[in-house]
């Protein structure tokens, strides 16, 4: 006899007005998902940013918080544990940005 977990389809909420994120600031999202989902974020220089992930009971999913430490483009990829492939909405760009290295000219 053969035992299956089934796993609900997991998505990615809120990101699609998301793009920006200022440097050495907070950025959370929320995976809806009945098991916890394994994150991965790149910054720029292709180095691993940390990445904690906490349950929300009442809302059936998990927060995925990180801070980006350099300016420039983050790849956030969300996948569900073993062989269950990315979420739905991974994986995606994250741009964060510094104000104080802004240069304006004419």
């Amino acid at each position: 006899m053969y035992f299956f977990q089934i796993l609900s389809a997991a998505r990615i909420l809120g990101i699609e007005t998301l793009d920006k994120v200022e440097v050495d600031s907070s950025f959370e999202f929320f995976v809806e998902s009945n098991v916890e989902p394994v994150a991965e974020i790149l910054g720029p220089a292709r180095r691993v940013v940390p990445v904690t992930i906490e349950e929300v009971l009442n809302q059936n999913g998990y927060k995925i918080k990180f801070k980006p430490t350099d300016v420039g483009d983050h790849s956030v990829e969300v996948r569900l544990p073993g062989n269950g492939g990315h979420v739905e909405g991974s994986p995606f760009l994250l741009k964060a940005y510094s104000a104080e290295k802004v240069v304006v000219s004419d």
